[in-house]
């Protein structure tokens, strides 16, 4: 869906927002230098921590939605693109957290009040210090960060509505299925071309592939690709590229003729494209850091007994 149609229609969850400042934050602001609304203000004194509560509910709410969008844009990836830089997401994901965390410290200082109406200690001063341990954190995450909050990808993964997709979508794209009409001689058929545009012509070498480049040498749409890869072969996009630059790694370290390469270098000639992505994925299909790895080969190359 287009940025154009998106925003518009999320406008009119801005209007508690909206409410909230015609209604408190203009008089509290107008009591506060003007000395108007002292009636008003004395009455909103009354229900103070009540209303914090609704707005901290609120809050909490559009967080739990936020974070479950998340984890539907994250598998959502996985399916078109061979690369995922999940520091941007992870970053996002720790403000999420963060913020819940703080607006749930704010709902019990609430509760707590409304109990003992005299504190002791300055809570809205505690609440604040916690916003800034919170923004000093993410702002340190974010020096190591090439792209915060909303990465190009977010802008270009609008293939065919897949990214950002609500569960009706998702439901009628489960009753249309793109490869039913096919044979099972047909799917074998593209299970082979698959096949040999990743083992022969090596496709996975290309550090930018995605679902659609896939798609397009196949000689089909990028829907028929997706689930020929989820329900028959069981794999999504992402793991299946990254298998093959994970043995492409692999059968490159075995060989002696690139002994002289270092291992970042053997990474990017195998289809990664940051040391950061190689190392996780390699150790997540491998159980073992790229550097253990090497080693353990040198080590069977060169026994012990051998070196003297």
């Amino acid at each position: 869906m287009p940025k154009e149609k998106i925003f518009p229609s999320l406008f009119y969850h801005l209007i508690p927002f909206f409410l909230d400042f015609v209604f408190l934050s203009v008089p509290l602001s107008m009591r506060l230098g003007l000395r108007y609304f002292s009636n008003y203000i004395s009455h909103y004194d009354k229900i103070s921590d009540y209303l914090n509560l609704i707005e901290n509910a609120y809050f909490f709410v559009y967080i739990l939605l936020t974070y479950k969008l998340l984890r539907k844009v994250k598998a959502s990836l996985k399916n078109h693109y061979s690369h995922i830089d999940e520091g941007n997401l992870t970053w996002f994901e720790f403000l999420l957290i963060g913020i819940a965390i703080i607006i749930t410290a704010d709902s019990l200082f609430s509760i707590y009040e409304l109990y003992y109406p005299i504190v002791p200690w300055n809570i809205g001063t505690i609440i604040a210090f916690m916003f800034v341990i919170l923004y000093v954190y993410l702002g340190y995450k974010g020096i190591f960060q090439s792209r915060i909050l909303l990465p190009e990808f977010l802008n270009e993964v609008t293939l065919e509505n897949h990214v950002i997709s609500n569960d009706k979508q998702i439901k009628n794209q489960e009753h249309g299925r793109q490869l039913d009409g096919l044979s099972q001689d047909e799917i074998e058929e593209l299970k082979i071309k698959l096949d040999n545009l990743l083992n022969k012509k090596k496709l996975f070498l290309n550090d930018s592939l995605s679902l659609t480049d896939l798609a397009d040498a196949i000689g089909i749409g990028n829907k028929k690709l997706s689930e020929l890869l989820n329900q028959h072969l069981n794999i999504s996009f992402y793991n299946l590229i990254n298998d093959y630059r994970i043995e492409e790694v692999k059968h490159r370290m075995n060989s002696e003729e690139n002994d002289k390469l270092t291992l970042l270098g053997i990474a990017f000639e195998s289809g990664f494209q940051s040391k950061a992505s190689f190392n996780r994925v390699f150790k997540s299909k491998t159980g073992m850091s790229p550097s253990m790895y090497k080693y353990s080969i040198l080590k069977e190359r060169n026994p012990p007994s051998t070196i003297d």
